[in-house]
C-alpha cells in the first residue's frame, strides 16, 4: 500500500469510527480472528519456568492454541530431528525435562490447546542413521547426498524411501500415543528442488511405475517439458501417499485427532508439494504467507497463496494462514482486511516468529487478530 492509499484508508477509518461514512452507519469493529502462536522449542521452552511464562503470556493475550515444535526444524541450535519430548527413538534436546508434556499440562489447565509441530524430511538425525537414507541430488552430473543449497547447512532425507517413511512415522506414532495433543501439524514434507531425490532406488521405482519414461538423470530439469512433468507428477504422488499413510496411522491410534500441514506457496513448485494430492487426508492446512521473506507485496497473500490453497484443498479443509509476527504492522493490517473481505470462512490465523516469544510479541498478536 502506498502513502496516498494509506492516508485515504486512515481518513475513512477515522470517519467511520466517529459514526461517519456516507450512509451514517457507525463503524463496526470486526469479529476478532482466533490466534495460534507457532514457536520453536529450542528458543522458548527448555525449562519449566519458560513454559509457565509462555502459557501465562498466551492466556493474557487470548491466544487459543500453542503450536509446539516437538522436533527440531533447522540445523542451527542443534541438529534437525532432535526432539523435545521423552523419546525412545530420537535424541532428546533436554534430557530429564519433557517440554512437550509440560506445555500440554500447563496450557490445558487454562483452556489453551496444544498442537504438536513435527517436521518430517528435514532431519539431520535421520540423515546420519543409515547411509541409504539421505536425499540424493543431481548436481553437475553427479549424484550425491544433499545437505542444503549451501552444503552443510540443511540435511534432508529421502521422502520416497520406505525405511525413512517408517522412521518418521514411528516418531509421529510415539507422540500421538503418549501425549494428549489437540492436533498434529506436519512440516518439511517435500523435496528441495527438481533434481532430487535421485537415488537409484527412487529412480527405479519411478521407472517401474512409468514404463517408457526417461530416467530422471537424463531429464532436462531446467525447463518445462513432458518428461519433467511426468517426474513431478510421480514425486508429488509420493508425498500424497505418505500423508495418507500418516492419516491412516493417526486414525488407528487416536481417531478424530486433527491433522494438518504447513505448506509452501505455489511459486515453489520445484519442491514437489501439491496440496491437491493430500487435501482429502487433512483437516487443516497452514500456508506460509511470508511475503517479506520472498519479496512479494502484501496483497499477494490473498491473490496468490490463499487463492491457490483454497482452489487445491476445497471447502472441507480449514485454512490457517501463517503470518510473520514481526512483519510491518501496516502490512499485517492490510492482509487482515483483505482476508476478511475475500475469505470470510477464514477465522483463525497462525503467527510465527523465529526468535524467542516475549510479552510484547503476544500483545502484538492479540492486537493484530482484532484488526
Amino acid at each position: 500500500m502506498d502513502l496516498k492509499n494509506t492516508l485515504i484508508v486512515a481518513t475513512l477509518a477515522a470517519a467511520f469510527a466517529c459514526g461517519g461514512g456516507s450512509s451514517g452507519t457507525p463503524y463496526q469493529t470486526p469479529t476478532p480472528f482466533t490466534a495460534e502462536a507457532v514457536f520453536r522449542s529450542a528458543k522458548n521452552i527448555q525449562t519449566h519456568a519458560a513454559v509457565l511464562n509462555l502459557v501465562a503470556n498466551a492466556q493474557a493475550n487470548h491466544i487459543g492454541t500453542l503450536v509446539v515444535a516437538a522436533k527440531q526444524d533447522e540445523d542451527d541450535e542443534m541438529p534437525s530431528g532432535t526432539v523435545f519430548y521423552a523419546s525412545a527413538i530420537a535424541p532428546q534436546a533436554t534430557p530429564g525435562f519433557d517440554p512437550l508434556l509440560d506445555v500440554i499440562t500447563e496450557a490445558h489447565k487454562v483452556g489453551i490447546q496444544v498442537k504438536a509441530w513435527v517436521p518430517q524430511f528435514h532431519d539431520q538425525v535421520a540423515f546420519h542413521k543409515d547411509p541409504s537414507w539421505p536425499m540424493q541430488a543431481l548436481v553437475g552430473g553427479v549424484v550425491s547426498n544433499y545437505t542444503g543449497a549451501t552444503p552443510g547447512t540443511a540435511y534432508f532425507v529421502n521422502p520416497c524411501s520406505p525405511a525413512v517413511q517408517a522412521y518418521e512415522l514411528s516418531i509421529l506414532e510415539e507422540i500421538v500415543t503418549n501425549y494428549g495433543i489437540d492436533g498434529l501439524v506436519l512440516d518439511w514434507i517435500r523435496y528441495d528442488n527438481w533434481n532430487m531425490d535421485m537415488s537409484a532406488g527412487t529412480r527405479a521405482a519411478y521407472l517401474a511405475a512409468n514404463p517408457g519414461a526417461v530416467d530422471p538423470l537424463n531429464v532436462n530439469l531446467a525447463t518445462d517439458n513432458a518428461d519433467r512433468r511426468s517426474w513431478q507428477a510421480w514425486r508429488t504422488d509420493q508425498i500424497g501417499n505418505y500423508v495418507k499413510a500418516v492419516r491412516t496411522r493417526v486414525n488407528a491410534l487416536k481417531p478424530g485427532l486433527p491433522l494438518g500441514i504447513f505448506i509452501l506457496p505455489p511459486e515453489f513448485v520445484e519442491v514437489g508439494q501439491d496440496a491437491a494430492k493430500f487435501a482429502s487426508q487433512i483437516d487443516f492446512v497452514c500456508p506460509m504467507c511470508y511475503w517479506v521473506d520472498w519479496g512479494f507485496p502484501p496483497n499477494w497473500v490473498a491473490s496468490g497463496v490463499l487463492k491457490d490453497t483454497a482452489a487445491k484443498v476445497g471447502p472441507g479443509v480449514k485454512i490457517l494462514p501463517t503470518l510473520g509476527l514481526l512483519y510491518p504492522a501496516a502490512d499485517l493490517q492490510q492482509v487482515n482486511a483483505t482476508i476478511r473481505a475475500q475469505y470470510p470462512t477464514i477465522t483463525s490465523l497462525d503467527y510465527f516468529q523465529y526468535w524467542t516469544w516475549n510479552a510484547a510479541n503476544f500483545q502484538s498478536a492479540d492486537a493484530l487478530r482484532k484488526q
